[in-house]
C-alpha cells in the first residue's frame, strides 16, 4: 500500500492506491474501445458500437449486461462513478467522446503518449481520463498522472474531478486492506470484478424512506441503469413492507412491486417495439426471446434482461417516463396484475371449485347446517378452520374435502 500526494492548489489529489490494481474493468483503455460509457448510453439512447453484437441467445452478452450493467466494451468504473456522485452539468449534458475522435491525434494529445491512452485534448476528455486514472492507479506511472492533473488544471476542472479522487481512494484502500463486510441490508449490493458495492441502506424505516427518495432521484437524473434500478426498487419495496413504510415514490413502486408476467400480452408490445430501433433483425430477436420465455427455457427476469440487451443493440432508448410511447423491458414482461393485489384477494376470499367466497360469507354459514349436512370429517375440519383469518389456509383445507362436501358447502353459503 502506498500513498501519493499530488497537490493541485488544494488537497483534491490525495490518492491512496496499490500497485497492479485492476478495478471494475479488465485492462481498461480510455482512448480506444472504452470511451463510450454506459451512463452516456442511458442519456443519449443506446448506440451500437463497432464490434458490438447481440443475439437472442448470446449468453456472453447477457451475462455482461447482468453483471456490469454496461455493454461489453464500456468501462463500468465510469458508470459506478456517476452512480456514486452525479457528474457536473457541463459533462452530463454532453455525449461521451467517441474513440474515433482521438484516432488521428498526435501522441501529445494523450497523458500516456507511448500507449496512446488517456486523451487530454479537451475538458471532456480530461475529465473522463482523470476518473480512469483514479480508478486504476496501479496501471499508470506518476508522469502520466501528472499530465492528467496538469490538463485538469489547464481547463479549470480540478474541483469537478476532486470528488472522484476521494471515491476511488476509498475503494483502493478497502481493496488493499482485504474484504470488509459491512453489516446491514442494502438496496444495491453488487460485486463487480472483486469490488463489492453496497448502496442505499435499508436497516430501519427512516433509511428505507431516504433510500427510496435517493433511488427515485437517481432514476430521474439518469444516473442508474435500468437493470440496476429494478432489483434496487424491489429490495426497497420488500424492506418497506417489513418496516411498515408506505407512500414510496412512484418510480420505486412502479418497478419494485412484484407483478405477474404475461408472455401472450407481451407479444404485441414486442412486435411494435421493433419499429422503435434501427436494427432490421430486432423483430426476430424479440420473438426468439419470447419463444424461449414461453417454453420455460428462460425465466421472466432473464427475458427482461435479454430484451434490454436487444434494445441496447437496436438503439431503443429505455424511457422511464410514463408518457413514453413504449414501455420499459420490465413492463413488457411483467404486464400482469400486482402480486400484492392477488395475494390480498386470495387472503380475503376462499377459493372452492373455482368460486371465490368472501371469508365473512363462508363463516356466516350456520354451524348446525355444517354439523348435520357435511360429512363428519369435513365438519370437524371446518370447526378447526373457523378461527383462521387467512382465506388461503381455508382454501387449502377445503380443497381436500370430498366432492360432495365441497358442493354442499357452496349450497350452504348461497343459502346463508
Amino acid at each position: 500500500m502506498h500513498v501519493r500526494s499530488h497537490a493541485a492548489g488544494s488537497d483534491a489529489y490525495q490518492i491512496c492506491g496499490c500497485d497492479n490494481l485492476h478495478w471494475l474493468t479488465n485492462g481498461c483503455t480510455f482512448a480506444a474501445q472504452s470511451t463510450s460509457a454506459c451512463v452516456a448510453r442511458s442519456r443519449q439512447g443506446a448506440q451500437k458500437l463497432p464490434g458490438d453484437t447481440v443475439t437472442a441467445n448470446d449468453n456472453h452478452t447477457q451475462s455482461k449486461m447482468a453483471k456490469d450493467f454496461t455493454r461489453t466494451n464500456n468501462p463500468s468504473y465510469l458508470y459506478m462513478a456517476e452512480l456514486m456522485h452525479p457528474f457536473p452539468e457541463w459533462i452530463a449534458s454532453k455525449p461521451v467522446p467517441e474513440p474515433d475522435e482521438f484516432e488521428k491525434m498526435a501522441s501529445t494529445a494523450f497523458a500516456d503518449p507511448a500507449r496512446r491512452l488517456l486523451p487530454v485534448s479537451s475538458p471532456e476528455a480530461a475529465f473522463y481520463s482523470a476518473i480512469n486514472i483514479f480508478a486504476h492507479l496501479g496501471d499508470y506511472g506518476d508522469d502520466v498522472f501528472d499530465r492528467v492533473k496538469s490538463a485538469c488544471a489547464f481547463y479549470g476542472i480540478e474541483e469537478d474531478v476532486a470528488p472522484y479522487a476521494t471515491i476511488f481512494a476509498d475503494e483502493h484502500e478497502k481493496s488493499a486492506s482485504g474484504p470488509e463486510e459491512v453489516p446491514g441490508r442494502f438496496a444495491i449490493d453488487e460485486e463487480l470484478d472483486g469490488v463489492r458495492y453496497r448502496l442505499l441502506p435499508l436497516n430501519d424505516a427512516e433509511e428505507v424512506r431516504q433510500s427510496a427518495r435517493d433511488l427515485s432521484k437517481m432514476a430521474r437524473e439518469d444516473r442508474i441503469h435500468f437493470l440496476m434500478l429494478v432489483p434496487a426498487a424491489r429490495e426497497i419495496c420488500k424492506a418497506a413492507a417489513d418496516s411498515g413504510v408506505a407512500d414510496l415514490p412512484g418510480i420505486v413502486t412502479r418497478f419494485g412491486l412484484d407483478r405477474f408476467d404475461d408472455v401472450d400480452a407481451a407479444k404485441p408490445m414486442l412486435d411494435k417495439r421493433a419499429s422503435f430501433g434501427k436494427m432490421p433483425e430486432a423483430a426476430s430477436l424479440y420473438e426468439s426471446v419470447r419463444e424461449e420465455w414461453a417454453a420455460g427455457s428462460i425465466d421472466p427476469y432473464e427475458a427482461m434482461e435479454k430484451i434490454a440487451a436487444i434494445d441496447d443493440a437496436a438503439g431503443v432508448p429505455c424511457a422511464l417516463s410514463l408518457t413514453s410511447d413504449h414501455p420499459t423491458p420490465y413492463e413488457v414482461v411483467f404486464c400482469g396484475g400486482k402480486v400484492v393485489d392477488a395475494e390480498k384477494m386470495a387472503s380475503e376470499n376462499v377459493l372452492l371449485r373455482g368460486v371465490l367466497i368472501p371469508v365473512k360469507d363462508a363463516k356466516a354459514v350456520n354451524p348446525l347446517d355444517i354439523a348435520f349436512r357435511l360429512s363428519k370429517s369435513a365438519a370437524a375440519d371446518w370447526e378447526r378452520m373457523r378461527d383462521v383469518a387467512d382465506a388461503r389456509d381455508i382454501s387449502l383445507s377445503l380443497g381436500t374435502w370430498a366432492e360432495a362436501d365441497q358442493k354442499t358447502f357452496l349450497r350452504l353459503v348461497a343459502e346463508a
